[in-house]
Formats: C-alpha cells, sequence, structure tokens
C-alpha cells in the first residue's frame, strides 16, 4: 500500500471517528430533535382565546385555538423539542383570555425552561390553573395516566358555581326563545308571512301546496301552529333542565 493511499484511508477513518463521537455526543444532550403536538388544559372557569408555543431559538411557532373553561384540547402540530431531556430547554408561551373582543387582545407572555421528561416526548403541554398559575411541560402521557407530571391530575371538574352559572344561563335562554316565540304566533305582519312564504317556497315546497299564497288565512294559521309548537318543545326542555339544577 502506497503512502498516499495509507494516509487517504487514515483520514477517512479519523473522519468517521469524529463523526461517530459527534453523533453520540448529540444523542447524549438530547441533541436528536422530534415533533410533537402542542395541547392545552383549562382548569380555570374563564374563556381562553388561543395559545401559542414559540421557539425561543428560531421563533418558529406552533399553537391552538381557544378552549373554553374547564376544558382540555386544542390539539395542533409541531413543535421540536430534544428527544431526550437536557439542561437549559427553553420555551417561550404566549396566550390571552376572552375579554369580549378579538380587536383588542391582550396578549400574555411567558418563557420557561422545560422540566424533566422522560423518554420521548410526544406532546407539549400549556395547563392554566385557578390561580393563575400557568405551567408548561412535555410528556408522552396525558393528565389522566399515571404518571403525568403536571400540577393536577386528571381533567378538569367544573365547580359547583360554574355549573350553577351554567345551568342559570340555559335556563335564561328557554325562557326567552319560549317567549319570542309565543310572540310570534300572536302577530305576523304581512311582511313576515311573504318571508316564511319564501323559505318555504326554497325548503319546504311540499307544505305549501294547500295555500292560495302568504295571505292565506290558512297559511297564517298554520305559521301561528308553528310558532306555538316551538314554544312547547321550549317549555318542555326548561322543564326537563328543571330536574338537573347542580
Amino acid at each position: 500500500m502506497s503512502t498516499c493511499t495509507f494516509t487517504h484511508h487514515l483520514r477517512t477513518a479519523a473522519c468517521m471517528l469524529l463523526a461517530a463521537l459527534w453523533l453520540a455526543g448529540c444523542e447524549a444532550t438530547g441533541g436528536r430533535q422530534v415533533a410533537v403536538a402542542v395541547s392545552a388544559i383549562n382548569y380555570t372557569e374563564e374563556e381562553l382565546n388561543g395559545f401559542l408555543f414559540i421557539n425561543p431559538e428560531t421563533n418558529a411557532p406552533a399553537g391552538g385555538p381557544g378552549l373554553h373553561p374547564y376544558e382540555g384540547g386544542g390539539t395542533m402540530c409541531c413543535y421540536e423539542l430534544p428527544q431526550r431531556w437536557r439542561p437549559g430547554i427553553r420555551v417561550k408561551l404566549r396566550y390571552d383570555w376572552w375579554n369580549g373582543s378579538l380587536d383588542a387582545r391582550d396578549y400574555q407572555f411567558l418563557e420557561v425552561e422545560l422540566p424533566r421528561y422522560e423518554g420521548e416526548p410526544t406532546m407539549l403541554w400549556a395547563l392554566f390553573y385557578p390561580d393563575g398559575e400557568v405551567e408548561v411541560l412535555a410528556s408522552a402521557v396525558d393528565s389522566g395516566h399515571p404518571q403525568w407530571a403536571g400540577r393536577e391530575r386528571g381533567w378538569p371538574v367544573p365547580s359547583q358555581a360554574y355549573r350553577l352559572k351554567m345551568w342559570e344561563r340555559d335556563m335564561e335562554e328557554l325562557r326567552d326563545g319560549e317567549e319570542t316565540f309565543r310572540r310570534a304566533a300572536e302577530h305576523r305582519t304581512e311582511e313576515q308571512l311573504r318571508e316564511a312564504w319564501a323559505l318555504d317556497e326554497r325548503f319546504n315546497r311540499e307544505i305549501l301546496s294547500g295555500f292560495s299564497g302568504p295571505l292565506d288565512p290558512a297559511y297564517a294559521e298554520h305559521e301561528k301552529t308553528q310558532f306555538i309548537e316551538a314554544a312547547e318543545r321550549m317549555r318542555e326542555r326548561r322543564r326537563q333542565l328543571e330536574t338537573r339544577r347542580p
């Protein structure tokens, strides 16, 4: 073997050894990246308008839609994390609460170092608690799993006060709906009858065969009956809901 050939093989072997050592070092420090989904859990009685994870190093975003009170979900893809945990993994979170308008969103920001996670993560979580704390963690399991590392175990359970609040809201909506239908049954203007007739011509033409037109008294009576029946359905739903008061 010539000196040049020997030198070439020696350099190749050295490069391969260095590459192997570099890859081993990357694995040891969690250097291999994996794509994880992002999700959130809202343990509060406030409505989360939206959340967005941002990689502080690359500014790559990954976010989810809003969440209702006491709701988990909003799973979206994707955010990159080291396959294995190492110290110093930082994550930035942007979120806001529903304030009644999409035009004046009050974003809040949080940057944290991810706590230790075991094994390869599959999800990056944002966890919102009633006391104002926001927890960020990566995991291969969800909040119902015995190995869940979050502050709270299990999915959110609505408070008694919140369930009563929602029950009262639903009762009021049913009462208002019943009253609206009864008022409509009592008086229908010619314009309203013509509008109803036009809708029936588009979607329920078969029911018009027995009427001469929108101002036919029989058609007006038909409309009245429809509204009375709708009001009765609202009343029955309200009666059923009354038995389920929290």
